[in-house]
């Protein structure tokens, strides 16, 4: 059944809305939960809100609507109209920045390529009487259809956020000229960028992809590269569209084969290439031949094409089948992990056991490892540089004028907008001039 999720650190009104089947709830919400308190979730707002609350829980509300599921996006923006005014939505790009038609409560009827934009743009939160999404083609085929996809995010979503102590630090853009508020560059060279296709609409550069869609820069590209079926309409214009292919690298003056899988067919085979004429590849076989014949004479022939999963799947299946075959160079007969092809060997994995215990009973490793501890400290400085809580040796912070022991104890303050991250990289880079290292009168360091 399809609904729409929404998911909010508790305690906070800032919300993520995501709308999904509801057999995939439970993962997702236990997904997104990891990735929070890993401290590396996608959306940069919720993370925040997430890192600064008091109680550190994420709380979830799912709307099943069933076969009814063609009234999620007007459910949505009904929530929308309430964010719009208490601004609590913080991915509203990625489902409100699609193209569609608008109508207010004064009759008008606007077409546009995003409506989020167009709503921010004409100050209409509150006005919506209607809205519907259209696909590119009916949007761009209307007369006078405004092309609000090219437009930056709204100045909220831009610069507040920027100004919040490095949170979304990556949402920039300068203006192209004084008497043009409606066309803003992004800070990229526009002559270099590459156009960015996104369900049909064009982008100039990744970060005004970034600035549509509210999300950082690095996962733009993951997927305009990642070959999936997934993100299959988010690729570059003027280059090979990321495809997932298995294919098998021959050398044409031997037998020898090696098997792989890859989004990127030209690159993959270029780092090959790299790898073995500089004698760094990681596989020993592939990179002996390459010595042995030279790597000029290497040649990929593609097996498949398809969608990431059936790819990968036909490459383990490859390998498996020529697993005791002397011509195989691959190092590995698990092809997603090389370690986990080696401890799945009952022999080696009861070796490596046996071994981490004998090491630890003996008095000689005992006294290797006080010697090292004792090596370690013994090194000028090291004491001084070290840094936690309850360490006597840790550096003090000065934040906002108060004195804290340690970073950590920094960091536990809590201190709205001061996140781990920022005071982290904030003390290296000495960009806040209210945060520094000091002594424990509070003088800067």
């Amino acid at each position: 059944m399809k609904g729409m999720l929404t998911l909010m650190a508790v305690g906070c009104n800032e919300m993520h809305i995501t709308m999904m089947d509801s057999s995939e709830v439970l993962k997702h919400v236990d997904k997104v939960r990891e990735l929070l308190k890993a401290g590396c979730f996608e959306n940069l707002l919720l993370q925040n809100t997430y890192d600064n609350s008091l109680h550190k829980q994420l709380e979830h509300q799912f709307i099943g609507l069933g076969e009814h599921a063609s009234m999620i996006p007007a459910m949505m923006l009904d929530r929308a109209k309430v964010a719009y005014t208490y601004r609590e939505v913080v991915n509203i790009g990625d489902w409100l920045s699609r193209p569609g038609r608008l109508v207010t409560k004064t009759g008008k009827t606007i077409t546009t390529t995003d409506l989020h934009k167009t709503i921010m743009r004409w100050n209409l939160p509150g006005t919506i009487e209607s809205a519907e999404f259209l696909t590119v083609k009916d949007a761009v085929k209307t007369e006078g259809v405004e092309l609000a996809h090219l437009y930056p995010r709204d100045d909220y979503y831009d610069r507040t956020p920027f100004e919040q102590v490095g949170v979304r630090s990556f949402m920039h853009y300068t203006k192209r000229s004084s008497g043009d508020t409606g066309a803003r560059g992004t800070g990229e060279n526009h002559f270099a960028a590459k156009v960015i296709v996104v369900d049909g609409l064009e982008y100039p550069t990744m970060e005004s992809v970034a600035i549509a869609y509210n999300l950082p820069s690095g996962t733009i590209n993951t997927r305009v590269n990642s070959g999936s079926d997934k993100w299959a309409n988010w690729y570059y214009r003027d280059k090979e569209r990321a495809r997932s292919v298995t294919y098998i690298l021959r050398h044409r003056n031997d037998p020898r084969f090696y098997i792989g899988y890859t989004t990127s067919p030209k690159i993959r085979f270029n780092v090959h290439l790299s790898k073995l004429l500089n004698n760094k590849h990681g596989t020993p076989k592939l990179q002996a031949l390459a010595n042995e014949i030279g790597a000029e004479g290497l040649y990929p022939e593609f097996v498949m094409e398809g969608s990431e999963t059936e790819c990968r799947a036909k490459e383990q299946e490859l390998v498996t089948l020529y697993k005791d075959d002397p011509l195989l160079l691959n190092a590995s007969m698990n092809t997603k992990s090389a370690i986990t092809d080696r401890t799945q060997d009952p022999l080696v994995n009861q070796r490596r056991i046996e071994g981490l215990r004998r090491a630890v009973s003996t008095d000689e490793h005992r006294s290797k490892m006080s010697t090292s501890v004792r090596d370690a400290w013994a090194v000028p400085g090291r004491k001084e540089a070290r840094s936690g809580g309850g360490n006597p040796f840790a550096k003090k912070v000065s934040l906002k004028g108060v004195v804290y022991g340690s970073v950590i104890e920094a960091v536990k303050a809590r201190i709205p907008g001061y996140t781990d991250w920022v005071i982290r990289t904030s003390l290296k880079s000495g960009r806040l001039p209210e945060l520094f290292f000091c002594d424990a009168s509070g003088n800067k360091l």
